[in-house]
């Protein structure tokens, strides 16, 4: 069951980004031990921020088969230099939720966001050694542009860039 992040989401949201900043720790910009310690009241806020209909960032969560618990989430917000381009962000799913098309549907839900939204532009980055990943992104229309580059992020990995056009979707 997929679902948008709701204002009441912040334990949600500080949960399944928890659990994959642990699990997928070179996936992501900032590590487990830059947000784990962040007070619940930023978690919440983050969660407002992203529930707002018209705001400039949103999260989707899938949940397993009770709605009790994530197994997955993705975002996306609005690039602050390109106001027509989101950038997809955050996307993961739990290894229990991985081949069975969440992660497809997931990055789908921010795909018609944007669209709702008037964006022109998808992007986002991916770690080049993130196969599955990457075959995923490339399924949904994202195509690689340039080469990889060292991540800002991770030592000793690169980072692919790819994007995909919302025009005429």
């Amino acid at each position: 069951m997929l679902r948008r992040i709701r204002s009441s989401n912040g334990m949600v949201l500080k949960d399944v980004r928890l659990r994959a900043l642990r699990e997928a720790p070179y996936a992501f910009s900032e590590t487990l031990a830059e947000v784990e310690h962040d007070p619940d009241g930023e978690w919440i806020e983050r969660a407002v921020g992203m529930s707002v209909e018209d705001g400039d960032s949103v999260a989707f969560f899938a949940f397993d088969e009770d709605a009790a618990t994530a197994i997955g989430m993705a975002g996306g917000y609005v690039d602050p230099e390109h106001g027509d381009e989101t950038h997809v962000w955050g996307v993961w799913l739990d290894p229990v939720a991985r081949g069975k098309g969440v992660g497809r549907e997931l990055v789908e839900a921010v795909i018609a966001w944007a669209t709702r939204c008037g964006h022109t532009r998808l992007t986002l980055c991916v770690m080049e050694t993130s196969a599955s990943a990457i075959s995923l992104y490339r399924a949904l229309g994202f195509e690689e542009e340039g080469c990889p580059s060292p991540s800002r992020y991770h030592e000793g990995v690169s980072e692919v860039s790819m994007a995909r056009s919302l025009v005429g979707s």
